[in-house]
């Protein structure tokens, strides 16, 4: 969580943590923690695999810079774009990562209702 976290904090201006925070100063990204871990997708502890959600949040949900800068992150390739950012990094904690879908929404922290996104990034790596 924290190797993906420093990764798209390497995108300018967007503040990150490898975990949920009581508040924020957008734009942010986080990690939350997956909903499972599959054990041994490959053979003899080969690798094992998880689905990693991480969260960017811009700003007001009713304000269209912050759809436009919704835009940049969920954009396939630029500067801004998550998806180039992770599939571009070399690991060292896990083997690979693949951005594979995004959900939009509004997210609440300390009761500020903020357009946000929910990046599903695809997580494998060697089990021990």
């Amino acid at each position: 969580m924290d190797e993906i976290a420093s990764t798209v904090g390497t995108i300018s201006g967007l503040r990150t943590t490898g975990y949920g925070a009581p508040t924020i100063t957008p734009p942010a990204a986080w990690c939350e923690w997956p909903d499972t871990l599959d054990f041994d997708v490959a053979m003899a502890r080969g690798g094992d695999r998880i689905t990693l959600p991480l969260r960017v949040a811009v700003g007001a949900i009713d304000a269209r810079s912050s759809t436009d800068e919704l835009a940049a992150y969920v954009d396939g390739s630029g500067p801004r774009s998550i998806k180039a950012v992770i599939q571009a990094h070399t690991p060292v904690s896990y083997g690979s990562a693949r951005v594979t879908g995004v959900e939009f929404g509004v997210v609440v922290i300390a009761s500020v209702d903020y357009l946000a996104a929910t990046f599903f990034i695809d997580i494998i790596g060697t089990g021990s």
